[in-house]
């Protein structure tokens, strides 16, 4: 069953360019009754990278701000696809 789904986001809000990762956009999307760590703590984070992406760090393993968040939920487990 999935629960939520995200993918990278680039914005302008009032003049600020800012980003949003796909893994905080998934967990954005999570309904609130299901954001707590009794819900999470057997679901399995899916990060699908996509190819021919320019970014450098498409391999890398999740961003300090996306990894506090991931643990703060209490998701179990994290597969990140090549």
């Amino acid at each position: 069953i999935i629960i939520g789904e995200g993918y990278n986001k680039r914005s302008t809000y009032m003049s600020h360019n800012y980003s949003m990762h796909a893994e905080i956009a998934a967990i954005h999307s999570i309904p609130r009754k299901n954001r707590n760590r009794k819900h999470l703590e057997d679901s399995t984070l899916v990060v699908i990278r996509v190819a021919g992406q320019d970014n450098h760090s498409a391999l890398s393993a999740p961003c300090p701000n996306c990894r506090k968040e991931i643990m703060k939920l209490g998701i179990g487990r994290i597969f990140y696809s090549q």
